[in-house]
C-alpha cells in the first residue's frame, strides 16, 4: 500500500480552489499538470510502501498525534513556486495563521513514525496546497505566463477553515491520475 497521512480540505475551500485554478488555467493554458480539486490535501508525511499488516501500528501513531493537538483555525490564500519562479516545479496555495501548530503536528507524526523505523523527512516542512505541477516540456514562455499569473492572484484570499481530523490515505497510481482513498480518520484532540 503507498500511504500519505493528511489534512483534508472542506468542500468550501475546494470550490474556491476549483475557480482559482481555472483562472490560472486560462492564464497558463500549457506546461502545467494541475491537481484535480477533491485530491487536494495538506500532506503531513508521506510514509510510501507499506506492508498491508502495518496499518495497524501506523494507525497507532496517527491516533497518538492527533490526540496531542486541538482543533484549530488555518486561512488559506497566496501563490508560489517550489523551489521558487526561476526553476518552478510545484505550483503551491499557501497556508496562514496556523503555521507553527501544522509544524507541531508535523513534528509529532515525524517523531512516532521515527520510533517504528520510517525515515525523516530530510527537508523542512513547508505547509502548502499543492495546486500544479510543471510538465517536462515547461518551456520560458510558460514561465512568464505562470509569473504574470501569481503576480495577478498571488494576494487572493482563499478562506478560512477549522481543522479538526487527519486522514491517513492510500494512494493508488492509476494512467489517468491519482485515486485517494481514506483509510482512517482521526480527529485532533482524540474526540
Amino acid at each position: 500500500m503507498r500511504l500519505f497521512v493528511a489534512i483534508p480540505l472542506p468542500e468550501d475551500i475546494e470550490q474556491t480552489l476549483v475557480t482559482l485554478t481555472s483562472g490560472l488555467r486560462e492564464a497558463v493554458p500549457s506546461g502545467v499538470r494541475w491537481v484535480p480539486a477533491n485530491n487536494i490535501h495538506l500532506t503531513l508525511k508521506f510514509l510510501g510502501e507499506q506492508p498491508v499488516g502495518r496499518r495497524d501500528v501506523l494507525c497507532s501513531v496517527i491516533e497518538r498525534a492527533s490526540g496531542c493537538s486541538h482543533p484549530f483555525s488555518v486561512s488559506v490564500g497566496g501563490l508560489g513556486c517550489f523551489p521558487g519562479l526561476t526553476r518552478p516545479r510545484v505550483l503551491w496555495v499557501g497556508l496562514n495563521d496556523a503555521q507553527e501548530r501544522l509544524a507541531q503536528l508535523q513534528r509529532e507524526l515525524e517523531t512516532g513514525f521515527g520510533e517504528i523505523g520510517i525515515p525523516r523527512e530530510q527537508r523542512p516542512f513547508h505547509p502548502h496546497l499543492t495546486i500544479g505541477r510543471m510538465k517536462r516540456d515547461f518551456s520560458s514562455h510558460d514561465q512568464q505566463e505562470l509569473q504574470a499569473a501569481i503576480q495577478a492572484h498571488g494576494d487572493r484570499s482563499i478562506g478560512r477553515w477549522v481543522v479538526q481530523e487527519i486522514v491517513l490515505y492510500q494512494s493508488d497510481l492509476r494512467p489517468q491520475g491519482a485515486v485517494y482513498s481514506r483509510m482512517g480518520t482521526f480527529p485532533l484532540g482524540g474526540n
